[in-house]
């Protein structure tokens, strides 16, 4: 992602709370890596051993968190992440195709 920062920023806390309308249900937090004037999300790795190569997709673990959703009485859904999340850039994803991405960050 372009940009070294996400424009919304979140100062007050470390375990934010979201409400988006118009989505399914199933949602993921990613930390990305942050370079220089650009935010990076890893998301497949090749390994090369003396035998071949062997790929892993998918996130990894140490920077997905997973987020307790609530449905809301207004449509709406209640997003909020299971446990603290550290100072840094995020994106909350849809599993769902087309993926929407929403991305803030932790300071």
């Amino acid at each position: 992602m372009l940009g070294g920062r996400a424009d919304i920023q979140i100062s007050e806390t470390h375990r934010p709370h979201f409400v988006l309308y118009g989505m399914d249900d199933e949602f993921v937090i990613v930390q990305l890596d942050t370079k220089s004037h650009r935010r990076e999300l890893q998301i497949s790795s090749v390994i090369a051993g003396p035998l071949g190569a062997s790929a892993k997709t998918g996130f990894n673990a140490k920077k997905q968190t997973n987020l307790l959703v609530t449905k809301r009485d207004d449509g709406g859904l209640d997003l909020n992440p299971v446990r603290d999340l550290a100072g840094g850039e995020y994106l909350i994803m849809t599993e769902e195709v087309p993926q929407k991405v929403y991305d803030f960050s932790i300071k």
